[in-house]
């Protein structure tokens, strides 16, 4: 694919790499605009509740907060490890997607131990649209 790409440490007339022209691709011309992402998104597992990755689901540095803030690259498996107490103030919204689309995130018990999550009714919105598995 020589010539589709141009790379210059100063100008775009000197290639730094022999194998690299310096002159656009006539199909590409003009470079497209991009963003840098500086946000880490979220995959895997994490853990929720006391000594975990975050000790709540919806407060200010909980989980859901970091889901909004950095969007996951993968599905998301939430481990609650503690009972947690809610304050509703971070809801669970449509998160960007990297590398791909249609990510889930699942939250399950760690074990077969009942988890309790407790809060004020009126902030307990932020469990719509939520998945919650029991442990088998």
């Amino acid at each position: 694919m020589a010539g589709n790409i141009g790379y210059s440490n100063f100008n775009a007339t000197t290639p730094v790499h022999a194998s690299v022209t310096a002159t656009p691709s006539p199909v590409n011309a003009v470079p497209a605009s991009f963003n840098i992402i500086t946000a880490t998104p979220l995959s895997g597992v994490v853990t929720v509740g006391t000594g975990g990755d975050y000790t709540t689901l919806t407060k200010f540095d909980g989980l859901f907060k970091a889901i909004g803030d950095n969007g996951l690259s993968g599905d998301l498996t939430v481990k609650v490890i503690t009972n947690t107490a809610e304050d509703g103030n971070q809801s669970l919204n449509q998160w960007a997607e990297y590398c791909g689309s249609g990510y889930t995130v699942t939250i399950v018990p760690t074990d077969a131990t009942v988890r309790t999550l407790t809060g004020s009714l009126s902030g307990m919105g932020m469990f719509w649209n939520i998945c919650f598995q029991s442990h088998h």
